[in-house]
């Protein structure tokens, strides 16, 4: 069933202009203008991104957005609770998409969709194909690959399982444009300076930098092998 969600290069040919570079982050734009063409309810839920209401929020020298998406309601009022999971279809198994829902194979296991519910243009959803849980530290490495495709003209995202969000039973994944992230807005304003150094090696840097409303550590490297094993570690650490 999954393998029917995957779109063809002859319905993402019209979308897409010759001989501009075909990059990932240039396919998924190509699926986004073609889903909002094909899929009457992506579009509605597009459309309505221009009633979304923002607000800037100053906090001790760090700032935040506050964002008003009505479309959005259904999706961030939905049940999470372990029963409301059971009784209800995942809207992020192939089989329970939309007719005329698509999406780009990456690799041999996930789907790049369109989110439904989207708070910013071009926002995206990385499905497993699967019915696999939502735990991240299992599937680091492609996380660390597909951010690397995407940027850096987009951010990949990640919610935890108990973060509220509607899908805690999917593993999935969130990309969308750069910069719209507050938080790598202003990190990208301080750096390289970002303060708050944990470890400073040659191939590695940990850092947990102060002066924000908020406490987040900071892994930079070049080296994915030793990105996921200071993230395991880090994590083992927190729980």
């Amino acid at each position: 069933m999954w393998t029917k969600r995957i779109i063809s290069e002859t319905e993402l040919t019209p979308y897409t202009h010759p001989g501009v570079d075909r990059t990932l982050a240039f396919q998924v734009k190509a699926l986004y203008e073609q889903q909002k063409h094909v899929w009457p309810r992506f579009r509605r839920a597009h459309d309505g991104l221009t009633k979304a209401k923002v607000r800037r929020i100053e906090l001790g020298g760090s700032w935040v957005l506050c964002q008003h998406t009505p479309h959005r309601m259904a999706s961030v009022s939905a049940r999470v609770d372990p029963a409301a999971i059971r009784s209800r279809l995942c809207f992020l198994c192939p089989e329970n998409l939309d007719p005329e829902e698509r999406g780009l194979l990456y690799g041999e296991n996930y789907l790049i969709l369109c989110n439904v519910s989207p708070i910013f243009d071009f926002h995206l959803v990385i499905s497993h194909r699967d019915h696999v849980p939502q735990r991240i530290v299992d599937h680091f490495d492609a996380t660390l690959r597909l951010t690397r495709e995407l940027s850096p003209h987009f951010v990949l995202i990640y919610n935890g399982p108990r973060c509220g969000a509607s899908a805690p039973d999917h593993l999935h994944f969130q990309a969308f444009p750069s910069q719209n992230l507050p938080l790598e807005a202003q990190l990208g304003d301080r750096a390289p300076g970002i303060g708050g150094v944990l470890v400073e090696r040659e191939e590695i840097l940990v850092a947990a930098p102060p002066g924000f409303c908020r406490h987040f550590i900071v892994f930079q490297s070049q080296d994915p092998v030793l990105l996921s094993s200071w993230f395991r570690r880090t994590l083992e650490v927190l729980a």
